[in-house]
């Protein structure tokens, strides 16, 4: 644990750089509830990791680890959205992605619907 704790200074300090370098027009409420909503997950799967390393589910450096790496995965992708200047934090690009997948889900039951219905 000793060695993890230094990593996750740097991989949150990576966090907040991608969401709080991005300006957008709602203001600062997103990216602070963004922030505050990545910590707390940082803190239920480091809670979680360590519950399993200790019942011996788990190797402890891998209980240890495994926070760090799920947010490093995830700093990274919105370092590389910050970067390209993509619009992280608008509503419109996750309302036509879950239009998508609603659609996509659709058309997979309405099919399978209709093969029963067919047989």
């Amino acid at each position: 644990r000793r060695t993890a704790e230094p990593f996750t200074i740097i991989i949150l300090t990576i966090l907040g750089l991608a969401i709080a370098g991005r300006k957008t027009r709602g203001g600062i409420g997103l990216q602070l509830a963004v922030g505050i909503g990545l910590g707390a997950i940082y803190i239920f799967i480091s809670k979680f990791s360590a519950t399993f390393a200790n019942a011996n589910d788990t190797p402890a450096i891998v209980g240890v680890w495994i926070p760090n790496l799920i947010l490093l995965i995830i700093g990274v992708f919105l370092q590389r959205k910050a970067s390209n200047d993509a619009r992280l934090f608008e509503n419109d690009v996750y309302n036509r992605f879950f239009e998508k997948v609603k659609n996509i889900f659709i058309k997979l039951f309405s099919k399978k619907q209709s093969i029963a219905i067919e047989s």
